[in-house]
């Protein structure tokens, strides 16, 4: 008598195989679909943030209050340059020359602090500035990926690599650092955010 039980076992794993290519083609097309509907985005962050008006304004603002303040601590400087010149004017070994190096001695370590605390101050507004760009940039990017359906909004930028490049450590840098290596052009919504976050 003929054995069919091989025959059985061979056709339920023919089967069984077969199932599994259908998932999985079914697994791989659903991937592909959703890359090609959308779902997956990339955004050049740092040109959102270049070309973002409100970094501009931002920009602006503070580099003429900065200015302003700049202003004020130059004119005490050269206040300061005329009253120290003047010096040469009085007896080295007179009171009053001394009262007057002491006095000058101690307005310019106080300008000098001065400018080191405006620098500070600037610094701490700079960082804040840029969190607050950079926020309303993420806010913005993750409004339109939940609005679109997406699954993931990727960051790309940092321009092409030329031999223009000043500084090679950061050529080397980019290079080796890059997170997206390829991807389509049609997924690239970065003008798309641009042009709501300027609405």
């Amino acid at each position: 008598m003929f054995d069919c039980k091989p025959r059985r076992e061979w056709g339920l794993f023919c089967l069984l195989a077969m199932v599994l290519g259908v998932f999985l083609m079914g697994a791989l097309s659903t991937t592909s679909e959703a890359v090609s509907q959308g779902l997956v985005g990339f955004v050049d962050f740092e040109r959102v943030v270049d070309e973002y008006k409100q970094t501009e304004a931002i920009k602006s603002g503070m580099r003429k209050e900065m200015d302003a303040k700049l202003d004020i601590i130059r004119k005490k400087e050269e206040d300061l340059r005329e009253r120290e010149e003047e010096l040469q004017f009085l007896n080295q070994n007179s009171p009053q020359y001394a009262a007057k190096v002491i006095e000058l001695s101690t307005e310019r370590f106080r300008l000098r602090a001065e400018a080191e605390q405006l620098e500070k101050a600037w610094n701490r507004k700079v960082v804040q500035a840029y969190r607050d760009i950079v926020d309303a940039i993420q806010r913005e990017i993750e409004l339109m990926g939940k609005e679109r359906g997406y699954l993931a909004i990727h960051r790309i930028g940092g321009g092409d690599i030329t031999g223009s490049e000043a500084d090679e450590q950061e050529v080397v840098f980019k290079l080796r650092f890059r997170r997206v290596l390829y991807h389509d052009v049609s997924l690239d919504i970065t003008s798309d955010v641009i042009e709501r976050l300027n609405q």
